[in-house]
């Protein structure tokens, strides 16, 4: 009979893991920095963007 795991034990779980968590919380501090001082905001978009896509890359 097969075991089951929570705990998955390959490496690149744990790497995509931690990427998708540094992902989001970078966009989230980009969003907050363009929100509080609302310059660069052309520059701050596209930060954020490019954020979502490479997410969107690391899912896929």
């Amino acid at each position: 009979m097969a075991r089951f795991s929570l705990i998955p034990r390959e490496v690149k779980f744990f790497d995509l893991f931690e990427t998708m968590a540094a992902l989001p919380t970078t966009a989230a501090s980009e969003m907050l920095s363009l929100l509080t001082h609302y310059d660069h905001v052309s520059t701050r978009v596209a930060r954020i963007k490019n954020l979502e896509h490479e997410a969107d890359e690391v899912t896929h």
